[in-house]
């Protein structure tokens, strides 16, 4: 089958700048947005174990010597004896030493603080119709970006450029608290060690071994001097790369690129060559611990190649022939047959080596790793023998290609893809050469690279009980440091004020001309939403049944045991290749309490043939007792890893604490029902599932009477009799004194918190006054609650809260408040008890209020949805009581409600309210006595909340 790329939107202008910046620009109207990307060709890799180059990232949102202060030359007087200390820090060995040396830090950075602007950056990003502002460190590279409303254009390119030309270190100390934040959290998460110690090995000596975030000792000694050097080294016009996609004109955007990114110094990086990793010398053993004791598992691991490799693309979609979306390939198959209980492939592709991953879970209790293993070996050998069919390869990388192609079409993703690419050293030109080379692979070529890679020198990973020990970071006995100008303004915002705004139009979803609506069948039951794709020939297809799992919690399981089945004339197999022949793919989805949904991606040529495909399988579906057995053991690996994560129990309980019995978590089935279930019962489910009230998304090149009659026949629009389950709604249980919850978890570093409190009796203007309220206190990093407990005072890594108010449906007139906040466990008490205060807090900030009025419009300025999510959007909305597109209800609340209103409203409704807090951490590190200060303290078991 051969691609048409031309009908993709993937059109790049590429720019070189007098210094040596490489712009790459992609126009796309389709939404009113714009993301932008800059990409600096610097990963951990540069500065190996030391979390310099993510330091970096965080010290790049701090400003610069004319974002983010009042007085830089005297500012710069203080951070320069700040850099003097941290110097002076690395030189001392004692504990004692190293606490005076930081306390003068502290003392320091506290008077350096009196002349910074906090948070200057990201609330011009925000005051520029910037949304979504984000970053991130790879091994390879560094990324900054957001998305931002088209009007601003000549606005972020000035912020952007200026944050790259003289960055300056502010608020270190802080900083550097908010980054053991974040060490601490990824340690916490179970499969963290093990894939530390799995990298480790795989790459070394290659500085890839190491941690992007760097080791504890690194980080406790930064050294301020050595991130000037790294900046000066590497942040250089030759080694960056600019990246623009959305709703702009790209002639009309480059003389402001050249004028503003035209600025930064010019340079070029020389690198020394890495070391390359050791090699595999046969079967090497290898030991890797898991904290999870019911599960085995084996993994072998083989060198490949750098990303820019040659046989990259083929070595993708060798592993494509072991696992894929279509779930044919041979791991696939070992998986569906049950001989093993899970196997998958991947390759991880780096800017200097390559590694294909493949790992096998034994069926447990009583199979052998060597078994799992074995399955693994098989499946290799057949590849490398080319005992595979042509059609089998084909079908594989048809399906290769419609994924990236279906990638392409958000510009959030395709950014990603753009400055992946820059950032790998490829041309954009080599990225469509790329997706040429994979339709023009052969199978000989396949089987080439997988006898010269997959070979007998390969790393043996076997699985242990156990845990990595974790570093201990204690919470430093320093003031918290709290820049006093807030809202003042900098020279360089007053210059951006002067910028002309050229006029834009917002696009806001209308209901009725976005999408064509007709109804099927003449019961009113099924409801078809078309959407016309102009982007390629790729369509997609949402069937959503308004099934209720809460009602029935059998629903939790249908997706899986389906996607194991075949029919009564074809084994899974051939079902899975069926589609895979048409190019579609197959999933199931069963949401909470938003209904069961069947999705289908696939060409419009082939349309029809799908849904035959389609119809016969679910219509015609075979039970199997054998595969019911697998959902057996998916449920008992849930349970034992669900026990070990402190974000899942921490979620579990906080629904437990607000609603109770009436908990989606307390309703799901336990391990010993699960056992009981029965095939055929859960083809009768589905039978019901079927017959139930149904929309239908399509989105494609075909018009609504083409695809009408195609769907009424495969998916039996007239035996649809059922209407669909009512919305459930829950109520939360009601608080009369703030209590705090408390299960201990003594194996974490960090603290889950999450609370709630109630909110009675809502008029029309309370809604919209605690919407922007909830803006105001915990959306986005302008909010009170990111800037008072992380960035000044380093309490938590993640923080925030929203308004879980009811959908108009319910014509109710209550609401929650939801918090949530993650932090280290000796700082949980004064986390919690600085929460507490900032909710009591009157709206009273001028400041913050504009900012949250600007949140809400930038949101509904930039949340209108890619083609295929737009019927989705809108059903989903009608469905829940909501007349127009919920962006208009954001610009009326942020155009109409007063600072006065937000304030009675929080008066009223918040101030006096109790607060009922979970928290899910090591009992042993927090001040029980500070938290009775603030409230009842209970303590449960998991067993008193987990239903497993």
């Amino acid at each position: 089958m051969t691609i048409e790329l031309t009908a993709s939107p993937i059109k790049v202008k590429q720019v070189i700048l007098p210094n040596g910046l490489t712009v790459w620009l992609n126009e796309d109207h389709s939404q009113s947005k714009v993301v932008g990307a800059l990409v600096v060709k610097i990963g951990a890799k540069d500065s190996p174990n030391t979390g310099i180059a993510h330091y970096f990232e965080h010290i790049m949102f701090k400003g610069t010597d004319r974002i983010g202060t009042i007085d830089y030359e005297k500012e710069k007087q203080l951070l320069e004896k700040i850099e003097e200390k941290y110097a002076e820090l690395k030189t001392k060995t004692s504990d004692a030493q190293r606490l005076e040396v930081q306390k003068e830090i502290n003392r320091l950075s506290i008077e350096a603080a009196k002349y910074a602007i906090p948070n200057d950056f990201s609330n011009l990003i925000t005051k520029y119709g910037g949304s979504r502002l984000n970053a991130g460190t790879s091994y390879d590279y560094t990324v900054y970006h957001n998305v931002f409303t088209p009007q601003y254009l000549e606005h972020w390119c000035e912020l952007n450029s200026e944050r790259l030309i003289s960055p300056v270190f502010r608020l270190f100390q802080s900083e550097l608290e908010t980054v053991y934040e974040e060490k601490n959290m990824y340690d916490d998460r179970m499969e963290s060690g093990v894939m530390k110690a799995i990298i480790g090995r795989i790459a070394a000596p290659h500085p890839y071994q190491y941690p992007i975030i760097g080791s504890t000792e690194n980080l406790k000694n930064p050294d301020l001097k050595e991130m000037k050097d790294f900046f000066e080294k590497y942040y250089v016009a030759g080694n960056m790369g600019l990246v623009l996609t959305g709703d702009f004109d790209a002639e009309a955007a480059i003389p402001i690129i050249d004028r503003t990114f035209g600025r930064i110094r010019m340079g070029e990086v020389e690198r020394p060559e890495a070391p390359a990793p050791k090699p595999f010398v046969g079967a090497e053993k290898y030991t890797v611990k898991f904290p999870i004791p019911f599960i085995k598992g084996a993994m072998m691991a083989w060198h490949t190649v750098p990303g820019t490799h040659p046989d990259k693309e083929a070595i993708d979609v060798m592993v494509g022939l072991l696992s894929n979306e279509g779930k044919t390939g041979l791991l696939d198959r070992v998986q569906v047959d049950g001989k093993v209980m899970m196997a998958q492939a991947a390759h991880v592709s780096l800017l200097d080596c390559g590694a294909v991953l493949a790992f096998a879970v034994p069926n447990p209790p009583f199979q052998l790793t060597s078994s799992a293993q074995k399955k693994l070996k098989e499946a290799v050998k057949t590849i490398k023998t080319g005992a595979f069919s042509e059609d089998f390869f084909q079908r594989v990388k048809r399906e290769l290609l419609k994924s990236i192609l279906v990638s392409l079409e958000e510009p959030v993703e395709r950014a990603q893809i753009m400055y992946t690419t820059f950032a790998s050293g490829r041309s954009w030109e080599d990225y469509e050469l790329s997706l040429k080379r994979i339709d023009a692979l052969t199978k000989e070529d396949i089987v080439t690279v997988a006898n010269k890679y997959l070979t007998d020198n390969y790393l043996d990973v076997r699985k242990k009980t156990g845990r990595y020990p974790k570093d201990k970071i204690e919470k430093p006995p320093f003031a918290p440091i709290i820049p006093p100008n807030r809202g003042a303004e900098s020279a360089f915002a007053q210059e951006l004020e002067k910028l002309p705004i050229p006029e834009h139009r917002v696009h806001i979803l209308d209901f009725d001309k976005d999408v064509v609506t007709t109804k099927l069948g003449g019961n009113d039951l099924a409801t078809l939403y078309v959407t016309e794709n102009e982007i390629n020939d790729i369509f997609s297809l949402d069937i959503i049944y308004q099934r209720n799992q809460y009602d029935d919690p059998k629903l939790q399981y249908l997706d899986e045991y389906m996607s194991l089945l075949g029919t009564d004339k074809k084994s899974a197999h051939e079902v899975n290749e069926a589609f895979q022949n048409l190019g579609a793919s197959l999933t199931w989805a069963v949401a909470r309490r938003e209904g069961i949904r069947i999705s289908l991606t696939g060409y419009d040529k082939y349309f029809a043939e799908t849904l035959k495909v389609l119809s016969d399988f679910i219509f015609n579906a075979k039970p199997e007792q054998s595969k019911v057995k697998k959902l057996a053991n998916i449920k008992k690996l849930y349970n034992k890893s669900l026990k070990k994560s402190s974000d899942e129990l921490s979620a579990r309980l906080f629904e437990y604490v607000r609603y109770g019995e009436a908990s989606d978590f307390r309703r799901m089935m336990t391990l010993a029902e699960v056992k009981k279930l029965k095939g055929d019962e859960m083809l009768e489910l589905l039978a019901e599932v079927l017959q139930t009230e149904v929309d239908v998304h399509y989105t494609g090149k075909w018009k609504a009477e083409d695809v009408a009659p195609i769907l009424c026949e495969n998916l039996r629009i007239d035996k649809i009799k059922r209407v669909g389950d009512k919305p459930v709604l829950l109520k939360a249980t009601k608080a009369s004194d703030t209590k705090i919850y408390i299960v201990d978890e003594p194996k974490v570093n960090q603290a889950v918190i999450r609370a709630y409190l109630n909110i009675d009796a809502l008029s029309k203007l309370d809604e919209k006054s605690a919407e922007l309220y909830t803006s105001y206190l915990g959306r986005g990093m302008n909010s009170l609650l990111f800037q008072e407990i992380r960035e000044y005072r380093s309490m938590a890594y993640g923080v925030g809260g929203y308004l879980d108010a009811l959908d108009p449906i319910f014509k109710e007139d209550k609401a929650d408040l939801i918090l949530y906040m993650s932090t280290q466990a000796d700082k949980t008490a004064d986390a919690i008890a600085l929460l507490d205060t900032l909710v009591r807090q009157a709206p009273e900030d001028v400041e913050r209020y504009g900012d949250a009025q600007k949140t809400l419009t930038n949101l509904a300025y930039t949340m209108y949805p890619e083609v295929r999510r737009k019927s989705r959007r809108i059903s989903t909305l009608r469905r829940k009581g909501f007349d127009n597109d919920i962006a208009v209800e954001y610009l009326d609340v942020a155009s109409t409600v007063t600072q006065n209103d937000m304030v009675s409203f929080h008066n009223n409704k918040v101030k006096d309210a109790p607060i009922i807090y979970t928290i899910v951490g090591n009992k042993k590190h927090i001040d029980i006595d500070k938290l009775k200060t603030l409230g009842e303290v209970v303590f449960l078991k998991k067993d008193d909340f987990l239903r497993l």
